[in-house]
C-alpha cells in the first residue's frame, strides 16, 4: 500500500519544520493538528535529500527575517520594554498576598534593561553628593583663639 500523500500546504509546512531543525515527532504533531496523515522518519529523511535546495532557501529566508524583523531590531526591543514598563508602573505599588512588592522590582529591572538598550550607563545627569564629617575642635578655656 502506498504511503499517504501530502498536499502542497502540508508539504510546505514539513519543509519549514525541517529547515527549522525539527525532528519527525514534532513534524508529525504539526501534521496531526492540520488533519494530515503522519509520515515516517524515512520520509522525512527523503524530504531532506529531495528538497535540499528548497530547505536551504527556507533557512536563509528564516535567518534574514529573524535578523531584520521583530525583537532583532533595537527600536522594537526598546518599544516592547517601554510598554512593559508602563504596564508595571501602573501596578508597581500593589503588594502580593504576602505584602511583597515584586512588581516594583520588575519595573526597576525593566527600566535598567531600557537603559542598557539605549546605551545609558547613568553617568550623564547623575548628581553625586558626598558629605564629610569632621569633628569640630574644642577650645580650652584659658587658651586664646587668636594665638
Amino acid at each position: 500500500m502506498a504511503a499517504p500523500r501530502l498536499n502542497n500546504k502540508q508539504r510546505a509546512m514539513v519543509l519549514k519544520c525541517i529547515a527549522a531543525g525539527h525532528e519527525s515527532t514534532v513534524i508529525n504533531q504539526r501534521l496531526k493538528k492540520m488533519g494530515a496523515p503522519e509520515i515516517s522518519r524515512n520520509t522525512v529523511s527523503n524530504y531532506r535529500k529531495r528538497y535540499a535546495v528548497q530547505i536551504e532557501d527556507i533557512k536563509k529566508q528564516r535567518i534574514s527575517e529573524a535578523l531584520t524583523t521583530g525583537l532583532a531590531l533595537r527600536e522594537e526591543r526598546i518599544e516592547q520594554l517601554k510598554e512593559h514598563a508602563q504596564e508595571l508602573e501602573a501596578i508597581k505599588w500593589e503588594p502580593d498576598e504576602r505584602g511583597r512588592l515584586w512588581n516594583e522590582k520588575a519595573w526597576r529591572e525593566t527600566v535598567e534593561q531600557i537603559k542598557g538598550e539605549i546605551g545609558d550607563d547613568g553617568s550623564e545627569g547623575e548628581v553625586i553628593l558626598s558629605l564629610r564629617y569632621r569633628k569640630k575642635p574644642t577650645l580650652i578655656e584659658d587658651e586664646d583663639p587668636l594665638t
